[in-house]
């Protein structure tokens, strides 16, 4: 995993899981090395970010999230 683009994303607004998405890594994975960069883990409860917002627009035609190619459940907020 690339820790400085998992912090860049995890900062832009995206959660810890959408993040190990993108990376094919756990949420776990991704709490580790953005909590050993000092970064402060959001509430899971937190409101969506403006950033997320847009990081998650990109549904494809079946209503998913499309990633790198490949489409996650995620529905719209």
């Amino acid at each position: 995993m690339d820790t400085p683009e998992a912090v860049r994303l995890y900062e832009s607004g995206l959660t810890l899981m959408e993040v190990g998405l993108q990376f094919g890594v756990s949420q776990q994975a991704v709490r580790r090395a953005v909590a050993a960069e000092s970064i402060e883990i959001r509430p899971a409860d937190a409101a969506p970010s403006p950033q997320r917002e847009l990081a998650t627009s990109h549904l494809g035609p079946n209503g998913r999230a499309q990633f790198r190619g490949r489409a996650f459940g995620i529905a719209r907020p």
